[in-house]
Protein backbone atom coordinates (compact mmCIF):
# COMPACT_ATOMS: atom_id res chain seq x y z
CA UNK A 1 0.00 0.00 0.00
CA UNK A 2 1.33 3.35 -0.47
CA UNK A 3 -1.30 5.99 0.60
CA UNK A 4 -4.25 4.98 3.31
CA UNK A 5 -6.33 7.70 4.18
CA UNK A 6 -8.08 7.10 8.02
CA UNK A 7 -11.01 9.09 9.65
CA UNK A 8 -13.01 8.55 12.38
CA UNK A 9 -17.18 8.31 12.67
CA UNK A 10 -19.94 9.07 15.12
CA UNK A 11 -20.65 9.25 17.95
CA UNK A 12 -22.82 6.57 17.14
CA UNK A 13 -25.51 4.84 19.36
CA UNK A 14 -23.42 3.12 22.03
CA UNK A 15 -23.64 -0.71 21.22
CA UNK A 16 -23.67 -3.85 23.51
CA UNK A 17 -19.82 -4.11 23.34
CA UNK A 18 -19.44 -0.14 24.42
CA UNK A 19 -18.56 0.75 20.67
CA UNK A 20 -19.60 4.44 20.13
CA UNK A 21 -17.07 5.61 17.43
CA UNK A 22 -16.30 3.44 13.42
CA UNK A 23 -12.33 4.19 12.29
CA UNK A 24 -12.60 3.80 8.69
CA UNK A 25 -9.24 3.26 6.63
CA UNK A 26 -9.10 3.08 3.13
CA UNK A 27 -5.83 2.36 0.57
CA UNK A 28 -6.02 5.50 -2.07
CA UNK A 29 -5.17 3.55 -5.17
CA UNK A 30 -7.24 0.33 -4.91
CA UNK A 31 -9.73 1.97 -2.90
CA UNK A 32 -9.62 -1.25 -0.58
CA UNK A 33 -11.67 -0.16 3.10
CA UNK A 34 -12.02 -1.28 6.04
CA UNK A 35 -14.19 -0.15 9.19
CA UNK A 36 -13.31 -0.76 13.05
CA UNK A 37 -15.76 -0.42 15.77
CA UNK A 38 -13.92 1.57 18.82
CA UNK A 39 -15.13 2.57 22.25
CA UNK A 40 -13.34 6.26 21.90
CA UNK A 41 -11.28 8.02 19.47
CA UNK A 42 -8.25 8.87 21.84
CA UNK A 43 -4.83 8.26 20.01
CA UNK A 44 -3.50 5.27 21.27
CA UNK A 45 -7.45 3.50 20.06
CA UNK A 46 -6.89 4.52 16.46
CA UNK A 47 -3.35 3.26 16.24
CA UNK A 48 -4.02 -0.01 18.66
CA UNK A 49 -7.22 -0.88 15.56
CA UNK A 50 -4.30 -0.16 12.60
CA UNK A 51 -1.90 -1.93 13.88
CA UNK A 52 -4.07 -5.05 14.99
CA UNK A 53 -5.91 -4.34 12.01
CA UNK A 54 -5.21 -3.31 8.29
CA UNK A 55 -1.17 -2.85 8.68
CA UNK A 56 -0.96 -6.57 10.27
CA UNK A 57 -2.65 -7.86 7.07
CA UNK A 58 -1.26 -5.83 4.43
CA UNK A 59 1.74 -4.29 5.50
CA UNK A 60 2.69 -0.72 6.81
CA UNK A 61 1.76 2.50 4.28
CA UNK A 62 4.07 4.38 2.92
CA UNK A 63 1.75 7.55 4.03
CA UNK A 64 -1.04 8.16 6.27
CA UNK A 65 -3.29 11.00 5.43
CA UNK A 66 -5.89 12.19 8.10
CA UNK A 67 -7.24 15.70 8.61
CA UNK A 68 -6.28 17.56 11.52
CA UNK A 69 -7.99 16.07 14.45
CA UNK A 70 -6.67 16.14 17.85
CA UNK A 71 -6.44 12.43 17.63
CA UNK A 72 -4.16 12.41 14.62
CA UNK A 73 -2.47 15.63 15.66
CA UNK A 74 -1.00 13.37 18.98
CA UNK A 75 2.01 12.94 20.23
CA UNK A 76 1.09 9.28 20.37
CA UNK A 77 -0.34 9.04 16.51
CA UNK A 78 3.32 10.96 15.54
CA UNK A 79 5.70 8.38 17.38
CA UNK A 80 3.55 5.77 16.27
CA UNK A 81 3.99 7.14 12.22
CA UNK A 82 7.71 7.81 13.26
CA UNK A 83 8.81 4.20 14.11
CA UNK A 84 6.78 2.54 11.19
CA UNK A 85 8.68 5.41 8.75
CA UNK A 86 5.24 6.50 7.98
CA UNK A 87 5.14 9.63 6.20
CA UNK A 88 2.15 11.48 7.41
CA UNK A 89 0.38 13.76 5.07
CA UNK A 90 -2.47 16.78 5.34
CA UNK A 91 -2.94 17.25 1.93
CA UNK A 92 -5.94 16.90 -0.15
CA UNK A 93 -4.97 14.06 -2.75
CA UNK A 94 -7.39 14.66 -5.86
CA UNK A 95 -9.93 11.86 -5.96
CA UNK A 96 -9.28 9.46 -9.21
CA UNK A 97 -11.04 6.36 -10.50
CA UNK A 98 -9.42 3.62 -11.68
CA UNK A 99 -12.05 1.96 -13.63
CA UNK A 100 -11.51 -1.30 -11.48
CA UNK A 101 -12.97 -2.90 -7.60
CA UNK A 102 -10.82 -2.76 -5.27
CA UNK A 103 -11.12 -6.31 -4.84
CA UNK A 104 -9.33 -6.92 -8.16
CA UNK A 105 -6.16 -4.19 -7.10
CA UNK A 106 -6.13 -6.21 -3.78
CA UNK A 107 -6.25 -9.54 -4.51
CA UNK A 108 -5.49 -9.87 -8.01
CA UNK A 109 -9.58 -11.54 -8.53
CA UNK A 110 -12.93 -10.37 -8.01
CA UNK A 111 -14.58 -11.47 -4.77
CA UNK A 112 -17.40 -14.36 -4.38
CA UNK A 113 -20.61 -12.76 -4.11
CA UNK A 114 -23.84 -14.70 -2.35
CA UNK A 115 -25.25 -15.99 -5.73
CA UNK A 116 -21.71 -17.43 -6.63
CA UNK A 117 -22.01 -19.22 -3.22
CA UNK A 118 -25.16 -21.01 -4.27
CA UNK A 119 -25.33 -20.91 -7.55
CA UNK A 120 -21.83 -21.68 -8.37
CA UNK A 121 -19.58 -19.74 -11.33
CA UNK A 122 -20.79 -19.54 -14.47
CA UNK A 123 -19.51 -22.63 -16.78
CA UNK A 124 -17.29 -19.88 -19.03
CA UNK A 125 -15.58 -19.45 -15.76
CA UNK A 126 -12.28 -20.03 -16.31
CA UNK A 127 -10.69 -22.76 -14.05
CA UNK A 128 -7.64 -21.65 -11.75
CA UNK A 129 -4.15 -22.97 -11.69
CA UNK A 130 -2.74 -24.99 -8.55
CA UNK A 131 0.91 -24.57 -7.34
CA UNK A 132 3.36 -22.21 -8.83
CA UNK A 133 1.39 -21.67 -12.51
CA UNK A 134 -1.65 -20.50 -10.07
CA UNK A 135 0.94 -18.12 -8.20
CA UNK A 136 2.13 -16.49 -12.09
CA UNK A 137 -1.27 -16.14 -13.19
CA UNK A 138 -2.26 -14.09 -10.22
CA UNK A 139 1.02 -12.17 -10.28
CA UNK A 140 0.71 -11.61 -13.83
CA UNK A 141 -3.60 -10.67 -13.30
CA UNK A 142 -2.20 -7.62 -10.74
CA UNK A 143 0.22 -6.39 -12.91
CA UNK A 144 -1.89 -5.90 -16.02
CA UNK A 145 -4.80 -4.70 -13.59
CA UNK A 146 -2.43 -2.00 -11.42
CA UNK A 147 -1.28 -0.83 -14.90
CA UNK A 148 -4.58 -0.21 -16.27
CA UNK A 149 -5.47 1.45 -12.75
CA UNK A 150 -2.50 3.82 -13.08
CA UNK A 151 -3.71 4.86 -16.45
CA UNK A 152 -7.38 5.48 -15.53
CA UNK A 153 -6.34 7.29 -12.16
CA UNK A 154 -4.09 9.89 -14.41
CA UNK A 155 -6.57 10.21 -17.37
CA UNK A 156 -9.44 10.70 -14.33
CA UNK A 157 -7.33 13.38 -12.15
CA UNK A 158 -6.71 15.33 -15.48
CA UNK A 159 -10.20 15.47 -16.32
CA UNK A 160 -11.24 16.08 -12.62
CA UNK A 161 -8.56 18.71 -12.66
CA UNK A 162 -9.60 20.53 -15.84
CA UNK A 163 -13.31 20.34 -14.83
CA UNK A 164 -12.27 22.20 -11.25
CA UNK A 165 -10.02 24.75 -12.74
CA UNK A 166 -12.95 26.08 -14.81
CA UNK A 167 -15.04 27.21 -11.78
CA UNK A 168 -11.69 28.53 -9.94
CA UNK A 169 -10.61 32.01 -9.24
CA UNK A 170 -8.71 34.32 -6.94
CA UNK A 171 -4.96 35.06 -6.70
CA UNK A 172 -2.32 32.97 -4.99
CA UNK A 173 -1.34 34.14 -1.59
CA UNK A 174 2.30 35.21 -0.69
CA UNK A 175 3.85 34.08 3.62
CA UNK A 176 3.01 37.14 5.56
CA UNK A 177 -0.04 37.67 3.87
CA UNK A 178 -3.24 38.32 5.94
CA UNK A 179 -6.47 36.21 5.67
CA UNK A 180 -9.79 34.84 6.44
CA UNK A 181 -10.66 31.86 7.08
CA UNK A 182 -13.81 29.88 6.94
CA UNK A 183 -14.52 28.23 10.19
CA UNK A 184 -18.09 27.79 10.93
CA UNK A 185 -18.79 26.93 14.64
CA UNK A 186 -21.94 26.15 16.28
CA UNK A 187 -22.53 27.52 20.19
CA UNK A 188 -25.14 25.42 22.16
CA UNK A 189 -28.44 27.83 22.74
CA UNK A 190 -27.60 29.80 20.11
CA UNK A 191 -28.23 30.52 16.63
CA UNK A 192 -25.51 29.98 13.96
CA UNK A 193 -27.21 32.48 12.03
CA UNK A 194 -26.44 35.04 14.24
CA UNK A 195 -22.77 34.16 14.25
CA UNK A 196 -20.16 35.14 11.92
CA UNK A 197 -18.67 31.93 10.08
CA UNK A 198 -15.49 33.47 9.38
CA UNK A 199 -12.00 33.61 10.94
CA UNK A 200 -9.04 36.33 10.79
CA UNK A 201 -7.15 37.93 10.72
CA UNK A 202 -5.18 34.88 9.96
CA UNK A 203 -1.56 34.83 8.75
CA UNK A 204 0.05 32.85 6.09
CA UNK A 205 3.16 31.30 7.20
CA UNK A 206 3.65 29.42 3.30
CA UNK A 207 2.59 27.48 -0.06
CA UNK A 208 3.14 24.19 0.59
CA UNK A 209 0.98 23.05 -2.48
CA UNK A 210 -0.96 24.39 -5.72
CA UNK A 211 -3.61 25.24 -3.64
CA UNK A 212 -3.04 24.46 -0.15
CA UNK A 213 -1.41 26.92 2.71
CA UNK A 214 0.10 26.74 5.86
CA UNK A 215 -1.60 29.26 8.33
CA UNK A 216 -1.38 30.83 11.27
CA UNK A 217 -4.81 31.04 13.01
CA UNK A 218 -5.74 33.73 15.08
CA UNK A 219 -5.92 34.18 18.12
CA UNK A 220 -3.65 31.49 19.49
CA UNK A 221 -1.60 31.02 16.86
CA UNK A 222 -2.05 27.44 15.99
CA UNK A 223 -0.42 26.26 12.57
CA UNK A 224 -3.11 25.04 10.48
CA UNK A 225 -3.00 23.40 6.64
CA UNK A 226 -5.80 24.80 4.61
CA UNK A 227 -7.06 24.93 1.03
CA UNK A 228 -7.51 27.95 -0.71
CA UNK A 229 -11.23 27.50 -1.04
CA UNK A 230 -11.36 28.00 2.79
CA UNK A 231 -9.74 31.27 2.36
CA UNK A 232 -10.79 35.30 1.84
CA UNK A 233 -8.50 37.93 1.65
CA UNK A 234 -8.49 40.20 4.79
CA UNK A 235 -8.43 44.02 3.53
CA UNK A 236 -11.49 46.64 3.85
CA UNK A 237 -12.97 46.47 0.83
CA UNK A 238 -13.86 42.78 1.12
CA UNK A 239 -14.47 42.58 5.24
CA UNK A 240 -17.57 44.59 4.37
CA UNK A 241 -18.90 41.39 2.64
CA UNK A 242 -18.66 39.19 6.03
CA UNK A 243 -21.20 38.67 7.72
CA UNK A 244 -21.00 39.31 11.62
CA UNK A 245 -19.18 42.93 10.74
CA UNK A 246 -15.47 41.77 11.41
CA UNK A 247 -13.78 44.66 12.72
CA UNK A 248 -11.38 46.56 10.25
CA UNK A 249 -7.83 47.70 11.10
CA UNK A 250 -6.42 50.92 9.75
CA UNK A 251 -3.05 50.43 7.91
CA UNK A 252 -0.71 51.00 10.83
CA UNK A 253 -3.07 48.65 12.90
CA UNK A 254 -3.05 45.65 10.45
CA UNK A 255 0.98 46.13 9.74
CA UNK A 256 1.68 45.98 13.62
CA UNK A 257 -0.74 43.00 13.66
CA UNK A 258 1.18 41.39 10.36
CA UNK A 259 4.69 41.78 12.09
CA UNK A 260 3.29 40.46 15.70
CA UNK A 261 2.27 37.40 14.01
CA UNK A 262 5.03 36.66 12.73
CA UNK A 263 7.39 36.93 15.73
CA UNK A 264 4.97 34.22 17.07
Amino acid sequence: MDRVAVDVLGPFPRTPRGNHFVVVAMDYFTKWPEAYAVPDQEAATVCEVLIEGMFSRFGVPTELHSDQGRNFEAQLFAEMCRQLAIHKTWLVPPPESTGCTPALLMFGRELCTPPALVYGQPPDSPRAAAGPEYAHQLWESLEVAHEFARRQAVEAGMRQKRAYDQHTKGAHYQGGDLVWVYGPKRVKGRSPKLDSKWIGPCCVLERVGEVVYRVKMAPRGRVVVLHRDRMAPYGAAHDQHMKGEPKVHHRSETSLYRANLRQQ
